[in-house]
Parts: structure tokens; sequence; C-alpha cells
């Protein structure tokens, strides 16, 4: 098997792959429980964006480590060069368990959710409709009784499909990926612009949009968490590093034109909600657009929405499955991981045995439902490594001061990063501090599995 990967994916590819990672569930799903946690409008169109600066400081920081270090792995590159193999190891670790497979689960559970809201708009008597809606088989499995919904079946459907796509080669998976973005970018732009003239036609607000009962200052730090939960993919360019072509100055570009998009798009679509309906409507909910596409256009177009809902989502799996399990190839060429993983497929040049492991952990996720308090516990730890990916800057810098991209307004843009990563790793740990011991000891396993392989392989190489 070839054991490298090759340079076939150009910058409008890895713009459009931070793009599509990042838009997508989060958006559309998570200004309900942002709203739910905060309680004041104003308050969450604030969080919405001030987290799109962070997440800029963040990329114009990664654009350096980019720079510095053009390889496929983005974070467990950066921190295994920094700080050494274990650190390396457990950012990889959490990508893997968390930060790209149950994203993915999510991306495909939420596109089945929105086709239920499709067809109960759609056809509400109609057989398919029930089925989806209702049916549930039982599975007995060693005893285990394990019940298996059409909208499970539906979502791992999406999970093989997509794996097949990025499995079969570089190009073709760039080409997938880069059609569906754009779709994904036409959709969301109508979406915007439909909603705000709907809204304006209206004469306005029937309601006044940012009325609260007051900042529920508790929850502020969790809903940050669920912002940033939005935002993340901001980073994606640097784990494609060695697939794309003149990585030095296309990551940076990349990743700075993907995320100022999005921050964008997030920050006026938000808007829109709040113009559009009173929050007491969606707060708490994870289907906010197919809510908000009803109360602006009617049933009839608020059914072609959903569909095109159900194609974002499409797009935002697509990126994760792209993205993911470029890190778990760059652990496994370092000898940190299955070997089976660091593994070129001959025919397609894709790292295609670390995409079926992904793919197996997301359809792990979906049979047991546990997918969201995967991503609300492990939000915690996804939040420390990049903290400890922006701190290995200032160490880079006073061992090698030329690179050839350098952060603008140097230290103070990685360090809004910094600060703001603290804040949300206190407040949410504060808030949900069982999630954040269930990370922490989801990280120790790691670095257990971690010595427990550098024993193992001591033993066997001496032998």
């Amino acid at each position: 098997m070839s054991d490298s990967l090759k340079r076939k994916l150009g910058i409008w590819t890895a713009t459009f792959a931070v793009f599509a990672s990042m838009i997508g569930s989060g958006i559309f799903g998570n200004t309900g429980k942002v709203q739910e946690f905060v309680g004041d409008p104003l308050m969450v169109l604030f969080l919405w964006f001030f987290y799109g600066l962070v997440a800029i400081a963040g990329a114009l920081t990664y654009s350096e480590l980019a720079a510095r270090m053009p390889e496929a792995g983005g974070e467990y590159v950066y921190l295994k060069k920094t700080f050494g193999p274990l650190w390396g190891f457990l950012s990889g670790w959490v990508s893997l368990i968390a930060g790209f497979s149950a994203p993915a689960a999510i991306a495909a559970f939420l596109s089945a959710d929105y086709l239920t809201s499709l067809l109960k708009a759609a056809a509400p008597d109609a057989a398919i409709t029930a089925m989806f809606v209702g049916v549930r088989w039982s599975i007995d499995i060693f005893g285990w009784d394990l019940g298996v919904s059409v909208q499970q079946i539906y979502a791992i459907a999406l999970i093989v499909l997509f794996s097949l796509f990025h499995g079969v080669g570089v190009k073709k998976g760039g080409w997938i990926q880069n059609a569906l973005t754009v779709m994904k970018l036409l959709i969301v732009i109508l979406f915007l612009l439909g909603g705000l003239t709907a809204v304006f036609m209206a004469d306005g607000p029937v309601h006044d949009p940012f009325r609260s009962d007051g900042i529920q200052w508790g929850g502020v730090g969790i809903g940050l968490l669920w912002v940033l939960f939005a935002y993340s993919g901001w980073n994606g360019a640097s784990y494609l590093a060695g697939e794309i072509e003149n990585p030095e100055k296309n990551v940076p570009k990349a990743m700075m034109w993907g995320t100022l998009l999005t921050a964008l798009l997030y920050v006026l679509i938000n808007l829109m909600y709040f113009l559009a309906s009173p929050a007491s409507t969606f707060s708490g909910k994870t289907t906010v657009a197919a809510i908000i596409s009803t109360e602006l256009f009617g049933t009839g177009i608020a059914v072609f929405f959903n569909v095109c809902f159900c194609l974002i989502l499409l797009s935002t799996l697509s990126a994760q499955v792209m993205i993911g399990p470029r890190v778990y190839y760059a652990m496994a060429r370092d000898g940190l991981f299955f070997r089976f993983a660091g593994s070129v497929h001959p025919k397609f040049e894709t790292p295609l045995y670390s995409i079926v492991l992904q793919g197996l952990l997301s359809v792990a996720y979906i049979l047991s439902d546990s997918y969201y308090d995967v991503m609300t516990y492990m939000g915690f730890s996804l939040s420390i490594f990049p903290f400890l990916t922006v701190l290995g800057l200032w160490k880079l810098r006073k061992n090698a001061p030329d690179a050839p991209y350098k952060v603008p307004h140097f230290p103070y843009t990685p360090l809004l990063f910094l600060i703001v990563s603290v804040v949300i790793i206190v407040t949410s740990a504060y808030h949900d501090w069982e999630n954040a011991l269930r990370a922490i000891a989801a990280v120790d396993i790691g670095a257990i599995i971690y010595f427990a392989s550098k024993v193992y392989r001591e033993e066997f190489s001496a032998r």
C-alpha cells in the first residue's frame, strides 16, 4: 500500500471544507438551546457575534501553525511537535471519540429530524410519515434489546454513503464536497434573504424581537459552549494540510475566509430568527430553522426549505467524514494508533481504513442515541486542546522566530482566543461539573491507553 497522501486539493476545496464543517447542525439546531440557557435574545446574538471574533482569532493563529507544519493531522501534529507525543495522542483520541464521529452522527440524525418535519408538513397522513415518526424495531443482540427506528436507519445509511464517497478518491470526495458546499451557500443565502424580506414586507416583526425577562447569567457559559460547537470546524483546513496544494499559502487563506464568511452568516441568520418569531417559540428546540421557515413562509414553502436543510446537513456530514480520518492517519503513521489507520489505499489514494473506523463509531453513536450527550460532556475537553495548541505558539516562536506566515497583532490575537477558552472551560465545568468529570475521565482513559501501548511497544521491540 502507498504510505503517503497526495497534494490534490486546491484552495477552493480547503475553504469549502472549513465553511461546510461549520455551517450545519449548529446554526440550525443550537440557537434554541442557547436561548434556553441564556434567556435574553440580545445576549444570544452577542454570543454568536463574539465567538465569531474568537474563531477568527483562532483561525489566524492556526494559520501560522499550519504554515510552520504543513502536514495532515491538525492539532495532533502541532501538539506532538510542541509539547510531545502524549499531548498529540490525547488530542487525536478526543477527535476520534467526539471531535468528528459525534458531529457526523448529529448531522446525519438531524437530517432525519428535518426530513421528519418535511414529511409531517407535506404528507401528514401518508404511510411513510407514520413510519418515519413512530416505527421502531426491537433487535435482540446477546440478550441486549436494541431498538432501532427508521430515522436511525436513515442516518446510518448517510454515514455509510459519505464514507464510501470519501473513501474512493481524494478528488472525487473533493468534488462532492465542493458541489454540496456551493449548494449549501446558495440555500443559506436564499433562506436569509427570503426570511428578512418576509419579515420587513410584513412591516417588520409583529412582536418585540428582543423582549426578555433578564439574562440568566448562570447559563451564559454553557450557552457559549453550544455556540462554540456551531463554530467548531474553523480549523478544518489544517487537518487537510497534507493534501492541499501550496499549503503554506492556501491553508491560512482557507481558514480565514471560511471563518469570516461563516461568522457573518451566523449573526445575520440569528438576527432573522428573533425578528421572525418570539424567542419562546423555539427556545429549547433543535429544529429552529424548520420552525422559523413555517412562521415566515407557511407550510408550502417551509416544505421546500426543509428539503434544503436536509441537503445542507449532508454537506456538514461530508466535511466531518472528509476531515476527521486525516487525524487518525497521522497518529498511525507515527506509531501512536492502530497501524491499519496509517495505510493509504493503493487505488483510491485515501486513508480508507481511518474513514471506515470513524464511520463505525458514528454508527455506534446513532444506535445508542448518545451523540448529544457525548458532545455535551466532551465539549469541556474539546476546549482544552485548542487552548494548548495556541499556547504552544509562544514556544515555537522562541525556538524558530521565522515562519512563512505570522499571525497579525501578536500576542493579542492568540491571547483573545486563550482567555475566552479559559472562560468557557471554567464556566461550563461550574454549570455541569458531572459532564466535566466525564470529559476528564475520557482524557484519562486516553492517557492510560497511550502509556499501555508505549510499554507494549517497548517490550515487543526488546524481544
